[in-house]
C-alpha cells in the first residue's frame, strides 16, 4: 500500500507544482502590496493551518475566548464550513447546524453568554456588519484565516499538528498543504498541537529546528485535555462496553484516549463535518443496545447529533469534552497578545 501511495505522489506531482506556483504568485502580490491587505483597528486574532483538514482550530479558539473574555468582549467569525445558507450570519438560538455550521454551533453553545459568533465566507465585509450590528466588540477571533489574504489580522497564529507537521507535507494534491511551506513566514506564533502530554524538550527542540527553515516565528507546543463523558440524552450512567463515534479529520486522539480508559467494542467513523441521517443515529442506537453498551462521541459531533433527538433518547449517548493546554511558554503567549492588543490601542489613541 505505501508503495502504491508514493508512486501516485509522484504522478501528481506536476499538478502539485503548478498549484504550488499559482499559490507562490498569489502570496507575492500581496507581500508586494499589489494586492491589498486591510487591517482592522479593532483587535484581530486569526487562527489557521497550512494542511487541509482538523488541526485544532476549534479547541484553541475556545481557548482564546477562556482567556480574553474577561478583558474584551469578542466575536469569533467563521466560514461556517458545509452550511446550507449563503452570505452574513450572526448564530442566534434559531439557528441549526445545518445554517451555520457545525464549529459555530458548538462555540456558541458553550459561549453564547461572553462572545457574538458568526459565519460568513467573506471576511473583509463579513467583520465590518459584525462591528456595526455590536459596536461593543472589540476583539475578534477568526477561524480558518490564514489563507485569505484580504484580511490582515494583528495577530496570526498558525497551527501545525505533533503527528503530521507542515514541513514533512506537500502541496495538494502530491499532499495535504494548501500553500507551500514558506507561507508559515506570515506567522506570528506556530502552535503545534495534540503534542504527547509528556513530549521531551530533545523533542521540542528537534520541531523548533524543523519550523525555523520556513518562520522566525515563537513556536509553542500544546496538547489536549479531555473531559469526563457528558450525557445528551436520557442516560444519566455510563455503561460498560463502549461504542465510539466520530466525524472529525484526525480521530486517532479520541479513539485513543477513549481505548486506553474504557472497552471499546466498535468505532463508527465519517468523513469531516459529517451530517448524520436518522437512519445512521438509528443503526448506531441499535447496535449499542444489542450490546448493553454506552456511546461517546466528540463534541463536535454532538451538536449534529442532537437533532435526532427522539432516537438518542432510546440509547445510552455521551459526548467527551475536550480543552487545550500549553506544554510550555504559556505565559509567553499570554504576554504576547496582550502586548499585541496594548500596542494596537496605543495607535489608536
Amino acid at each position: 500500500m505505501r508503495k502504491v501511495f508514493q508512486r501516485l505522489k509522484i504522478l501528481l506531482y506536476p499538478l502539485a507544482m503548478v498549484y504550488a506556483l499559482v499559490m507562490r504568485l498569489r502570496n507575492h502580490l500581496y507581500d508586494i502590496g499589489y494586492k491589498k491587505e486591510i487591517s482592522f483597528d479593532v483587535m484581530t486574532i486569526g487562527v489557521g493551518n497550512l494542511v487541509m483538514g482538523g488541526s485544532g482550530k476549534t479547541p484553541l479558539t475556545e481557548y482564546l475566548i477562556m482567556l480574553l473574555k474577561d478583558k474584551f468582549k469578542i466575536a469569533v467569525l467563521s466560514r461556517g464550513f458545509g452550511r446550507s445558507t449563503s452570505w452574513i450570519r450572526m448564530v442566534t438560538t434559531e439557528e441549526t447546524v445545518r445554517s451555520v455550521g457545525d464549529e459555530p454551533i458548538q462555540v456558541f453553545r458553550k459561549f453564547a453568554s461572553d462572545v457574538i459568533v458568526a459565519v460568513g465566507a467573506n471576511r473583509l465585509i463579513a467583520i465590518p456588519q459584525i462591528l456595526q450590528e455590536n459596536p461593543e466588540v472589540d476583539l475578534i477571533v477568526l477561524d480558518d484565516i490564514y489563507q485569505h489574504r484580504k484580511v490582515k489580522p494583528t495577530l496570526n497564529l498558525l497551527l501545525t499538528n505533533f503527528s503530521s507537521p507542515f514541513y514533512f507535507d506537500f502541496v495538494f494534491p502530491a499532499g495535504w498543504l494548501r500553500e507551500p511551506r514558506r507561507g508559515a513566514r506570515r506567522a506570528d506564533a506556530v502552535l503545534v498541537s495534540k503534542c504527547p502530554s509528556k513530549m521531551t524538550q530533545e523533542d521540542m527542540n528537534r520541531f523548533k529546528q524543523s519550523i525555523k527553515k520556513y518562520s522566525e516565528a515563537p513556536v509553542f507546543f500544546t496538547s489536549v485535555k479531555y473531559e469526563d463523558p457528558v450525557p445528551f440524552g436520557d442516560a444519566t450512567k455510563m455503561d460498560s462496553p463502549i461504542v465510539l463515534v466520530s466525524a472529525i479529520a484526525n480521530n486517532y486522539l479520541f479513539r485513543d484516549y477513549c481505548s486506553s480508559e474504557y472497552t471499546v467494542i466498535k468505532h463508527f467513523t465519517f468523513e469531516d463535518h459529517h451530517y448524520y441521517t436518522e437512519q445512521e443515529v438509528q443503526n448506531i442506537s441499535e447496535f449499542a443496545r444489542s450490546k448493553n453498551a454506552s456511546i461517546i462521541t466528540t463534541e463536535k459531533d454532538m451538536v449534529k447529533l442532537i437533532d435526532h433527538k427522539q432516537i438518542i433518547g432510546t440509547a445510552s449517548w455521551f459526548y467527551l469534552p475536550v480543552s487545550v493546554y500549553f506544554l510550555n511558554d504559556e505565559k509567553d503567549f499570554h504576554g504576547m497578545i496582550l502586548a499585541k492588543a496594548r500596542a494596537l490601542h496605543s495607535r489608536q489613541n
